[in-house]
């Protein structure tokens, strides 16, 4: 009998980066340190613009819980209302908006989110499903 195969996650020290906390911004000297420490806590990161004033930690990312990138990821085929998301997610989607990687339409005073781009919403599927594999959980649809 073999011993269940364990991916380990090597983790930086924290003086390189932040302490990832769900829906917020964090801000991390190099991409792959910061996908390394949030996947640790079992979280997903989407960039959000670079600090310029900060060369030590100059990359700020999103950093997403699991059950908001399965919300985000439907926006890619449906209409999604803004009411099934939290003001701190409708926070990140406005962001995304701007950015044009997702788009928005405001009809009858309601807000809807829809077609998120191709290039994130692969971005996202791949880390959520290495999460999946992580944490051992199966995806939700």
């Amino acid at each position: 009998m073999q011993p269940p195969s364990h991916k380990v996650i090597v983790v930086p020290p924290l003086e390189l980066c932040e302490t990832p906390k769900p829906l917020q911004l964090f801000q991390a000297k190099d991409h792959h340190i910061a996908h390394n420490l949030a996947k640790s806590f079992g979280f997903a990161i989407l960039f959000h613009e670079y600090d310029k004033l900060n060369p030590e930690r100059s990359l700020v990312y999103w950093i997403l819980p699991q059950d908001f990138i399965i919300k985000l990821l439907k926006c890619f085929k449906d209409l999604r209302s803004a009411d099934e998301f939290s003001i701190q997610e409708r926070m990140i989607l406005n962001d995304l908006v701007n950015k044009g990687w997702l788009k928005k339409m405001i009809e009858k005073d309601k807000t809807y989110y829809y077609r998120l781009n191709q290039e994130t919403a692969g971005m996202l599927a791949r880390q959520l499903a290495h999460l999946s594999e992580v944490t051992q959980q199966p995806l939700q649809n």
